[in-house]
């Protein structure tokens, strides 16, 4: 299944159903909120994402997760399997 939230409510909503989440693309920034409660709970979780983001390496949700894989925008849709296959096959057991 392949969700999409809009907000940052929506995202920890869905979290919240504790539905099976595989992996995900977080967007830094969604409408000027950021997206580190989500990082953080997938992160808890052991869910694999990526950071999908036109901001700049200075944000500072790069000093919470600086070992994060960060995909500029835009990237074409290989680039983003790519890296969510990457974090998938980087997952703990």
């Amino acid at each position: 299944m392949v969700d999409t939230c809009t907000d940052v409510s929506a995202a920890l909503a869905l979290l919240s159903r504790d539905a099976p989440i595989d992996a995900a693309v977080l967007d830094i920034r969604i409408r000027d909120e950021s997206v580190a409660p989500v990082a953080r709970q997938l992160g808890e979780r052991r869910v694999p994402f990526v950071f999908y983001s036109g901001q700049n390496h200075s944000d500072p949700i790069h000093q919470e997760w600086p070992d994060s894989r960060v995909i500029q925008k835009p990237a074409p849709p290989h680039v983003i399997v790519s890296a969510l296959v990457d974090a998938l096959e980087q997952r703990p057991a």
